[in-house]
């Protein structure tokens, strides 16, 4: 009778710890959009909820991956951002983020890949790259908001969030312009989410 109940005690265990180890990872090679701004309008993505914020995402079908381009325009960066919805980001937890991503500019120059909450902004419009805030939102308070994503091959970047002080919905995914590049841009082909304890 003891190792009936301790048997279903460690079975309750090991379903309370996979329910609490949310995980989800998004594959952008398969998706396929012929769209001048793929996201738009609240597209889902295998079931998860995306909406550019800034800019034009567009779909590479050579590179398998979104693109997110960016510029160095006037004195200011410009770039693309979308956010990821409709995911419950739970107050007093940290996450992980990890964004496949590689960098493709005429330059062989760096660019800015940023990761952070609730992003600000809509623009479903096909206008080409907007002012893109290199502020880290609320995702940390160190610079694991932010990678320098150079090379043409996909280098996975990892971002880690401080422990959140309210729960959060929405993650906002942008790259920049560094160094006054003119034009270039940043391919994603995963994002893996991982919530830690």
């Amino acid at each position: 009778m003891n190792k009936i109940k301790i048997l279903f005690i460690l079975l309750m265990l090991a379903i309370t710890n996979y329910s609490n180890a949310q995980i989800v990872t998004l594959d952008y090679s398969s998706y396929s959009s012929n769209d001048c701004d793929v996201f738009g309008n609240a597209v889902p993505v295998q079931g998860i909820l995306h909406e550019t914020k800034r800019g034009d995402v567009t779909k590479n079908s050579s590179q398998g991956a979104l693109g997110l381009q960016f510029n160095y325009n006037n004195n200011s960066q410009k770039g693309t951002e979308y956010s990821i919805f409709g995911l419950t980001f739970k107050k007093e937890y940290k996450y992980v983020i990890k964004i496949t991503a590689k960098n493709n500019n005429s330059y062989s120059e760096p660019a800015g890949l940023k990761c952070n909450f609730d992003p600000y902004g809509i623009d479903p419009s096909c206008n080409g790259v907007n002012y893109v805030n290199s502020d880290n939102g609320t995702f940390s308070s160190n610079n694991n908001w932010f990678q320098v994503v150079n090379g043409t091959a996909f280098v996975e970047y990892i971002f880690e969030s401080d422990y959140l002080t309210s729960a959060q919905s929405t993650l906002g995914i942008g790259t920049y312009s560094l160094y006054n590049i003119a034009s270039g841009s940043n391919f994603i082909q995963t994002i893996f989410i991982q919530k830690l304890k």
